[in-house]
Formats: structure tokens, sequence, C-alpha cells
């Protein structure tokens, strides 16, 4: 009798042992964490998720500077920040570099003004990163000629520059990037010095200490950035003791239109300055080289009036 009670004493214990482990797995999952992994290692709801995204934006440019324009610049601290539309991703910009001041003696016969470098670019998006490339414009093919893809493939545009999103817009159809580094850092295709003026000065860094960015303009259809950069050399063009290259650079943003204008063809005859491109899409035994004047876009305001 004994054995008996024992046994079924064990057998209940199984049983309610079972049951509440069948109730706990049927158990709702913690919010953020998937059923069955008891330790939460599982797929978790991202954070800034729903509303904490505009949140995350309020609180990011609360105590901020904003000027707005094509960009909408923020000063935040020693900070700058460009908010990027996304409608604007994969638009062709100008980028030009021009010297705003330097010293005696650099640069040759560059005076302040001068325009060092002009470069056509664009920002795309990649995941949560946004990328600066740049669009040579030597080669094109007509987008419906199958040559088209080896064209950009053998002309493939270089990526400049990469940031990482900062925060989304208040709307999620912007992206905010921090361009601190890109502008106050030592970025060649900017900063001003040719490879040939580094070897000649003996550039050997660019000392942050002594490098800054002044101020951040935006405006309807460009915005402009005024920085100073300066450079640890061995051969300085003036002041050898010194030590020191440093430059003052002006760079200006401009989008372009998004219909480009027509192109006028060069002739010999007439004394234009010129820019060439090679035009795979000509129905010729050959990769034909175009060549165009540089014009201004004058059209009037008002095609209508007297």
């Amino acid at each position: 009798m004994n054995d008996l009670r024992t046994c079924l004493t064990l057998f209940f214990i199984v049983l309610i042992a079972a049951c509440g482990g069948r109730a706990a797995n049927n158990a709702p999952a913690a919010p953020g964490v998937q059923a069955g992994d008891p330790a939460g290692r599982g797929e978790r709801e991202r954070p800034g998720g729903g509303d904490d995204e505009e949140t995350s934006y309020a609180d990011f440019i609360e105590d901020a500077e904003s000027d707005g324009g094509v960009f909408t610049v923020h000063h935040k601290d020693e900070d700058w920040f460009f908010e990027i539309p996304d409608s604007l991703l994969g638009r062709d910009m100008l980028l030009i570099s021009r010297i705003a001041g330097k010293m005696d003696g650099l640069g040759g016969f560059a005076p302040a003004g001068v325009a060092t470098n002009r470069q056509m670019i664009r920002f795309e998006r990649r995941g949560e990163q946004i990328m600066l490339r740049k669009n040579s414009g030597v080669a094109v093919a007509d987008d419906t000629l199958a040559i088209a893809a080896s064209v950009e493939a053998n002309y493939f545009a270089p990526i400049l520059a990469s940031w990482d999103i900062e925060s989304r817009g208040a709307d999620s159809a912007s992206s905010v990037i921090d361009v601190t580094g890109f502008f106050g850092g030592d970025t060649p295709h900017i900063s001003g010095l040719s490879p040939a003026q580094r070897r000649t000065y003996g550039v050997r860094r660019l000392d942050p200490g002594r490098s800054y960015i002044s101020r951040m303009r935006s405006y309807p259809l460009n915005v402009n950035v005024r920085h100073t950069l300066t450079y640890d050399a061995s051969s300085p063009p003036t002041d050898e003791r010194a030590n020191t290259v440093t430059i003052e650079m002006n760079q200006s943003l401009v989008l372009l239109p998004a219909e480009p204008m027509r192109p006028r063809y060069a002739d010999p005859r007439v004394g234009y300055f010129s820019v060439s491109r090679i035009n795979y899409g000509l129905d010729e035994q050959k990769a034909a080289t175009e060549t165009f004047i540089r014009r201004w876009r004058l059209e009037p305001s008002d095609p209508e009036a007297n």
C-alpha cells in the first residue's frame, strides 16, 4: 500500500511539472524579445522606431544653430552638420574649391579668389551611410544603348567620402551627417594644396589645433563653407623657421539644374574656351570626341515679356 501511494504521489508531481512547463512555453514573450528566446538574444525593436525618431531629431537640433537652404546646416558646439533631403540624393552638384586667403609666396601666381579645383559630385545613400561620389563626365553613352553599362563600369565613379547618418529628419525625409572632419581635416581634393606643392613645401601633417571651420552658410541653390587649414612643413614658402603653411579655403556646393542646358558645339574658327568628352553612343566606327564651348546659361525669367 505504501509503495502504491508513493508511485501515485510521484506521478502527480511529474504531471504538474509538465503542465507548468507547457504553460510557460505558451506564454507571450516579453516586448522586444522573440518567443522561445529566454535569453533575449533574438531580434529586438530598433531604438528610435516610431515617434522616437522625431524625438531623437528634436533632441539633436535643440541646442543647434540652423541655417536653411538647399541643405540645412546645423552648428552644435564645435561640430557642423549637413541635413540632406532625400530628394537631392543622386542629384549632380558642382563643388568649387577657391583660395580665400594665403601666405606670401604660396601658390606662385594664384591669388586669393582663384579656383583650385572643380568637381561634379553627388550624394548617395547606402544603408545607414551617405556616400560622396565624383563623376568625371569624360565619357558618356545614351542610357538606352547596351554600351551604357560598359561605360559606367569602365568609368566607375570613385567614392571621395562617407558618413554615418547621425539622425533622420523630423519627417524621415532627410539625413543628418557630421561634416566637421571633412572640411576641418586634411581632405586632399579640397585642401588647396596640390601634390606637387606638398612635396615642395615638405608638408608633413595637418595640425588640427590650428585648423578650424569659420562658417557655413546655406542658400536656395548652394552652400558656402569657409575653413582654415594649417600644416607642419619643413620648407614653407616664407619664414622657414615657422615650419608652417596656412591657407584659408572657400568651398561652394552648387546644385546643378535637373534638366541640363542645351550644349553648343565648339568651332575652331571662334575663340571660346571649351570642354571635351568621349561619346560612345554615336553612330561612328570609333569612340568619338565631342567638344563644347563653355558658356553661361542665360535665359529670360519671363519669356513672354517684351
